[in-house]
């Protein structure tokens, strides 16, 4: 019988950093994919454009991607809705 501990995903669970994002990441992720601009995204959380380039840039880093373009991809892709 294989051992596996509560902490150990099965073999076929996807690897994704998508449980590193914050609440607030993955809600302006959702945005970013949807097609959002920083300004739009503001708007719809409540908070200042600003927030939300931090907001971004801490994303793309989280997700090693260069682009707004490619984190929309990547939410696409790993299902993120």
């Amino acid at each position: 019988m294989e051992d596996r501990s509560p902490t150990t995903p099965p073999a076929s669970a996807p690897r994704t950093p998508l449980p590193l994002l914050t609440r607030r990441e993955r809600d302006v992720l959702r945005l970013v994919a949807s097609g959002c601009s920083d300004r739009e995204i503001a708007t719809a959380l409540g908070v200042r454009p600003r927030t939300v380039e931090w907001h971004v840039a801490n994303l793309l880093r989280k997700l090693a991607v260069g682009s707004r373009t490619a984190a929309a991809g990547y939410a696409i892709r790993h299902g993120l809705d």
